[in-house]
């Protein structure tokens, strides 16, 4: 089975690609290639353009901004962030295109739309649990005395502590300091994040790790 990612395919097997699939085909990260692929043909669809040289400063700011649907102002920013990197790449390939810092200087009008958290404005708010609700019900859920049990405790209260789904997913062992009582991470914007370890998360994790251990051991003793 070929697991390259399809951009990718697309790339090795046609070398006259267009600007899009060109520019989207250097991602290896499949995920993140195909979702500016998706974001850059809903550019030229919403805009009419057949390519980047076409994209004048009034339509790029105009799109970035939604056209008037009323968007969140990350994904306002994401969208600029993205065109203004297209932009770059087209002009380093010797295209006439529009300068990218239109979209990123100090002035241009996409800074007004500033980075919100907390999904302030999403459709469906945040919501956060209380301590009792995360303390004294979702974490004891969890204590079934099963390696999978300890195993989902470790996740929320490693979640709990503000670290990120991914972020908890590819976590090493590496990362852990129980000299030193914390965890180091590389977190999103690839921020170096740091986190103190408790006594009941480290409680947790010592007897996660020590489990671990033992059932490597059952698995590789010899027969």
């Amino acid at each position: 089975m070929d697991t390259t990612p399809r951009v990718l395919r697309l790339v090795s097997d046609s070398p006259d690609l267009d600007p899009v699939e060109a520019f989207v085909g250097r991602y290896t990260n499949a995920r993140t290639a195909d979702k500016y692929l998706r974001v850059l043909r809903q550019l030229y669809r919403e805009t009419g353009i057949a390519g980047p040289e076409q994209l004048t400063e009034q339509t790029a700011l105009h799109w970035c901004a939604g056209n008037g649907q009323g968007l969140a102002n990350n994904t306002i920013r994401d969208r600029a962030s993205l065109l203004a990197q297209f932009l770059g790449w087209s002009r380093r390939q010797g295209m006439a295109v529009l300068d990218p810092s239109t979209l990123t200087e100090r002035h241009s009008p996409i800074r007004r739309y500033r980075r919100t958290y907390g999904k302030a404005q999403a459709v469906n708010p945040a919501r956060w649990l209380d301590r009792a609700e995360a303390f004294a019900t979702l974490v004891p859920a969890c204590q079934d005395g099963t390696d999978a049990g300890l195993r989902d405790e470790l996740v929320i209260r490693l979640g709990l502590a503000g670290m990120r789904a991914t972020e908890i997913g590819t976590l090493t062992v590496g990362d852990l300091d129980l000299r030193g009582n914390h965890v180091t991470w590389t977190g999103k914007g690839y921020k170096a994040r740091r986190v103190a370890i408790g006594t009941q998360l480290r409680g947790v994790i010592v007897a996660y790790l020590d489990r671990y251990s033992q059932a490597v051991t059952v698995a590789t003793a010899p027969r």
